[in-house]
């Protein structure tokens, strides 16, 4: 909807299926992209979304940037963390006071985590590249992806943010994701006893 049918936007519908799909306001001046939807920030007011710009965008021409989208249908979007490089897979800590997500500032997508809603400055959570941020349930914990192999840092306790060094939890041939659309393909369980994950299965050849 909007400006280009072919452009991605968010809409929205009540959790019980009651009600209409309603589009949600996001077009604002010189907006002309592509919203993914990733994820809600705590109150349920607005939504942490990937925003990919045109190549001839009046912004930042074919960057890909963290955008906030609130849901009352009259406040417009804004950017939250946008530059000249990819920024994507947004993951809020459960206590709302950080963000996780993926950059590419470096030459290579890394993790990476800011104060949320800030000021403050970004510390790196991967050291030899990494995608797909997750946090455990007690915040204690990030996790993401480097290959095919599941890492874990530790979060310190405190007001201020410290991140232990990186180590294996385990590796496995899981399906990967790390796109506007698809940030990620697992994620930690309510008790953080599990990771539930999608796993390719071949597909048996028909006989005929």
């Amino acid at each position: 909807s909007g400006l280009d049918d072919s452009w991605p936007r968010p809409h929205i519908k009540n959790a019980d299926g009651s009600g209409a799909v309603t589009a949600l306001t996001v077009l604002t001046d010189g907006f002309d992209g592509a919203v993914f939807p990733n994820e809600w920030l705590p109150g349920g007011k607005e939504i942490l979304a990937t925003v990919g710009h045109k190549d001839d965008s009046t912004r930042i021409r074919g960057s890909v940037d963290i955008w906030i989208v609130p849901v009352d249908r009259r406040t417009p979007a804004r950017p939250w963390f946008e530059t000249r490089n990819t920024e994507l897979a947004p993951r809020v800590s459960p206590d709302g006071r950080f963000i996780a997500y993926v950059s590419d500032e470096s030459g290579r997508s890394e993790v990476y985590v800011r104060p949320y809603p800030g000021p403050g400055g970004r510390l790196q959570v991967s050291n030899n590249g990494g995608t797909e941020p997750a946090w455990s349930r007690e915040g204690r914990e990030i996790l993401y992806r480097e290959g095919d192999r599941f890492m874990s840092v530790d979060v310190g306790p405190g007001t201020e943010l410290t991140l232990a060094p990186p180590r294996v939890l385990f590796t496995a041939n899981f399906l990967r994701f790390s796109r506007e659309d698809n940030p990620s393909g697992y994620d930690v369980s309510q008790d953080g006893t599990m990771i539930v994950a999608l796993q390719p299965v071949p597909r048996d050849p028909v006989t005929r």
